[in-house]
């Protein structure tokens, strides 16, 4: 039998190494575009339920429709019914005048596809508004 020397093939393989990094950083870059092409999220608009503060009133717009971003696979994310989604503005913590800022709140209920399966998440995340005492 014909014994390839270990240094021969360390040899070979060192050969070109700059094109083969190169390669591989290539194929890695066209991996990862790939892969958020194809699994770009779902975006929609959902009402906003906004609770007010007792004895306040907003001076500045109060949302009534907030962004939503589903994410999950191709096959589950156009399933998902935005009806079933909800996003509430709780802003009944204010005591004071001025401009608040309250969480978005997303609730869903997805029926059969489980919650581990798909990511919803509010578009902004947080909202601002500013109130005044009511006369």
């Amino acid at each position: 039998m014909n014994k390839i020397p270990l240094r021969s093939i360390l040899k070979r393989f060192l050969k070109n190494w700059h094109i083969k990094v190169i390669s591989l950083l290539l194929a890695g870059i066209v991996y990862v575009l790939g892969y958020y092409i194809i699994n770009n999220p779902r975006e929609i608009q959902i009402p906003a339920r906004v609770i007010l503060p007792e004895g306040y009133v907003p001076y500045s717009n109060v949302p009534s429709h907030v962004g939503v971003e589903i994410h999950a696979d191709n096959s589950i994310k156009h399933l998902i019914d935005p009806t079933l989604i909800e996003a509430v503005i709780d802003f009944s913590f204010v005591k004071t005048e001025g401009v608040h800022i309250a969480p978005v709140k997303i609730t869903y209920n997805t029926g059969i596809v489980k919650k581990g399966v798909i990511d919803i998440s509010p578009k902004p995340l947080t909202v601002r508004v500013g109130f005044a005492k009511e006369s």
